[in-house]
């Protein structure tokens, strides 16, 4: 037996369907999560061109935040990569995708440096002062100097053992000369001062 279907009457609940699928793309916003292995205050997060310049940068005071949807559409059609920035932080990334408008969530998830835990294990230089020169470029003229003391509120200690980690005699800080060395871990040291100063 053939069932008849009223054209008009599907018509309307397809319609009825992408008005509602429509509504929730871009009238729900759409939440970054920043997971980490512990609570991270005032982490700076830049949404980067294709070409390595920067579209929006905002600060997530806890491990969260609500982008509006015109935002995230922009970000797509960019093909913009997210970038999570901070002191204690390992840089985290995540490109954002069509799906993101869907799902309403994005994970990115990130390590900390753990310095204070990872001594007396050490780590190339240049990852470190690469890490600092972005907290240099990026994150010290965006944030307050109150953001910045939350940020490494509790963390003083795994701050400074960073210098203690950092080493000229792994990966490519082994092509280093000494004086680029000394220079390099200078500048780490006035970089952390400057998180501080007002």
């Amino acid at each position: 037996m053939r069932i008849k279907v009223n054209i008009k009457e599907r018509n309307k609940a397809l319609a009825l369907l992408i008005l509602a699928v429509g509504c929730y793309v871009f009238f729900f916003k759409t939440t970054i999560k920043i997971v980490t292995n512990d609570v991270y205050h005032n982490q700076l997060l830049l949404v980067v061109n294709t070409d390595g310049s920067v579209i929006d940068s905002y600060t997530v005071e806890n491990s969260s935040i609500k982008l509006e949807t015109a935002d995230v559409i922009k970000y797509i059609f960019n093909s913009a990569e997210i970038q999570v920035i901070h002191p204690l932080l390992k840089k985290g990334s995540f490109k954002v995708k069509p799906s993101s408008l869907i799902s309403k969530s994005i994970n990115i998830n990130i390590d900390c440096w753990c310095a204070d835990k990872l001594y007396p294990q050490q780590v190339d230089l240049t990852l470190i002062y690469n890490h600092f020169a972005d907290i240099e470029d990026f994150f010290l003229p965006s944030l307050t100097m109150d953001a910045r003391l939350k940020a490494v509120e509790n963390y003083s200690k795994d701050l400074y053992m960073l210098t203690a980690i950092a080493s000229p005699r792994l990966g490519k800080a082994r092509m280093l000369h000494k004086k680029e060395v000394r220079k390099q871990k200078k500048r780490i040291g006035k970089i952390i001062g400057s998180i501080y100063r007002r």
